[in-house]
């Protein structure tokens, strides 16, 4: 514009210099304007050191990172790889094709020896039911008015988890905290 280019030539000149990072019309006119009032016309955009391409070291990184521990957050991980989190977005989604998920409730996650002995202590119950009668039931104390809980379960967020597209989530057994009961 000092120069007394036309904006016809101002714009195939900064197109042929940067191809598809070059800046729009209106930023070029807004130039012009700034070059003929004499006011600073210098390149304003910010600059951000952290920004860069999702280069094949930084996904593997990123691979690694999430695999050792599967509930890491973005911001973890972008003070961990100083990249932005719009880059490790990316690389996640894009590359890795991951989602995070939360933990699935189940009632009970009991392996099959603890379902066996569900079921065996049952039938010895039944069978108790039908040798004696109903009135040993009573002496059974199942639970009391007084309880106190020491189990402080994680909460949704916490049990969240990167796992690739369309993969189950994980599941995680709705627990009740172990009680300690008074008797009167």
């Amino acid at each position: 514009a000092r120069a007394g280019k036309t904006f016809q030539e101002i714009k195939e000149k900064v197109d042929c210099v940067y191809g598809d990072q070059a800046l729009k019309k209106t930023a070029i006119y807004d130039i012009i304007r700034k070059v003929k009032a004499g006011k600073k016309a210098d390149d304003q955009r910010k600059f951000n050191p952290k920004k860069t391409k999702q280069t094949d070291e930084n996904i593997e990184a990123v691979a690694a990172a999430i695999e050792a521990n599967r509930r890491i957050t973005l911001s973890e991980l972008t003070s961990m790889h100083d990249l932005s989190e719009g880059t490790i977005f990316s690389i996640i989604h894009k590359d890795l094709g991951l989602v995070k998920k939360s933990a699935r409730w189940v009632p009970k996650l009991l392996s099959p020896e603890q379902k066996l002995e569900r079921i065996r202590c049952s039938q010895q119950l039944v069978n108790m039911t039908q040798k004696k009668s109903l009135a040993f039931l009573d002496k059974i104390v199942t639970m009391d008015d007084t309880a106190v809980s020491f189990h402080t379960p994680e909460t949704k967020n916490q049990s969240k988890q990167w796992l690739p597209k369309g993969a189950p989530g994980p599941l995680k057994a709705r627990q009740q905290g172990t009680n300690i009961h008074k008797h009167r």
